[in-house]
């Protein structure tokens, strides 16, 4: 449908989370941004993305905030287990040295129970 391209779908999750784990303001820009990366894109098959390479210059930028506040709310998400960050094949870049020294860090929302 022509209008499905228009929005982006938040998980109702993410809005318990909100309230569960008392997300500061940089967590939520981040978590929102992550999201309209992933589930903001449908992708040829129809399916919306479910993980995307997010340079973190990009979180910067369009977060309108520090390269620290970046590193550190990304970090926050991570340890609340609310993201993921993998390398291409997929392998675990949740220590801040790995992500720093990655080619490429891809994010996604961790699964919730609902979803497993």
């Amino acid at each position: 449908m022509k209008g499905d391209y228009y929005y982006t779908p938040v998980p109702n999750r993410v809005f318990s989370w909100m309230a569960e784990y008392k997300l500061s303001g940089v967590e939520i820009r981040l978590l929102l941004h992550i999201i309209r990366c992933t589930r903001g894109w449908i992708q040829s098959g129809g399916g919306r993305k479910k993980r995307d390479w997010i340079a973190h210059s990009q979180f910067v930028k369009y977060c309108s905030m520090s390269d620290r506040s970046v590193t550190k709310g990304i970090q926050s998400l991570i340890d609340k287990k609310l993201i993921k960050a993998t390398d291409s094949v997929g392998n675990d870049l949740s220590i801040p040295n790995k992500r720093k020294f990655a080619m490429r860090v891809f994010y996604e929302l961790s699964v919730g129970k609902s979803e497993k």
